[in-house]
């Protein structure tokens, strides 16, 4: 359920694609629209996609949950801790391995639904701690979320 922000129309009407604002975002920013504050929005800067047994056996790694770290936008908070991008294997060529985020703060992570939840009760200048599946190896970072930029290059990431 969400609160429609804004629909696609043409000449023709309506063409079927709508944008809404999922209901958990509303009601957390809820209290800013009502005091009329400018509302900020937290920003890590990464694309992940949900682990699975496939997933996992297609990377050849031992783990079937968590978010499987896809690209990290320059300039983000996550590049700046060292957060690492890969790109799953296509015929022809390959890629480093990038990072999956098994838990934050501590709370595993299974969907990127989930994780959006989480971090939508954040704020930019939070910390958090990931952990992280680095080639095998699991490790701690701690993150301070940025402000979601006005405008990016050309990809969002």
């Amino acid at each position: 359920m969400g609160i429609n922000t804004a629909i696609q129309t043409s000449a023709d009407g309506v063409t079927g694609i709508g944008f809404a604002l999922p209901i958990n975002t509303a009601k957390n920013l809820l209290p800013q629209f009502l005091e009329n504050v400018d509302v900020k929005r937290h920003w890590l800067g990464i694309r992940g996609i949900a682990m699975s047994s496939a997933l996992a056996d297609l990377l050849g790694v031992d783990t079937s949950v968590g978010i499987y770290v896809l690209t990290v936008t320059q300039d983000s908070p996550a590049q700046g801790v060292g957060l690492n991008g890969g790109v799953i294997e296509v015929e022809g060529g390959s890629s480093p391995l990038g990072d999956i985020i098994i838990a934050v703060d501590g709370e595993e992570v299974t969907s990127v639904e989930e994780i959006v939840d989480y971090f939508n009760a954040l704020q930019p200048g939070d910390t958090v701690v990931l952990t992280l599946m680095r080639a095998g190896e699991t490790l701690q970072v701690t993150v301070v979320l940025g402000q979601w930029p006005d405008s990016f290059g050309s990809s969002p990431g």
